[in-house]
């Protein structure tokens, strides 16, 4: 899939979040509910993908992500939960995206090191796009970030 297209369908599943579920970010609630909200109107748009939260396993085995732990603190592990994935469950070459969210702050190192890794093209997941979203309390100031090829696009 093309980026133009997934950027569109992100800011769509945005708007829809914005126009449904904006009321989450006026309460405070965890990022994780904002993220499974979020989730939702991402598996109405991308109808021929799995949409996870916190997705743990890669085939049968937990997910590690090798350096990723050198940015933790100090129960630094390898294991990797994305907030959301985008891809076909057990089809390494259809992983599509790997999202970070974060409600009440910016992008921490970890979650810039994660998405670089996991679309890194001689990575082990070579997700296409790393897609970081901070949430505001609008529409109009929420952030997206977008990875490609272990980079900043």
């Amino acid at each position: 899939m093309e980026e133009r297209e997934v950027i569109r369908k992100v800011n769509l599943a945005l708007d829809l979040f914005y126009e449904k579920d904006a009321h989450l970010i006026e309460i405070n609630v965890h990022e994780r509910s904002i993220a499974h909200k979020f989730a939702e109107y991402l598996q109405l748009l991308f109808p021929g993908y799995n949409v996870d939260c916190e997705y743990d396993k890669h085939g049968k085995y937990t997910k590690t992500l090798e350096g990723i732990s050198e940015c933790r603190g100090e129960d630094a592990t390898d294991r990797i939960l994305p907030d959301i994935i985008i891809h076909n469950r057990g089809v390494d070459d259809e992983n599509l995206a790997a999202f970070e969210v974060k409600s009440k702050s910016g992008a921490t190192a970890c979650d810039i090191k994660k998405l670089e890794l996991m679309t890194a093209k001689g990575g082990e997941f070579r997700y296409d796009f790393g897609i970081f979203i901070e949430f505001a309390d609008r529409r109009t100031n929420c952030e997206i970030t977008l990875y490609i090829n272990g980079h900043e696009a």
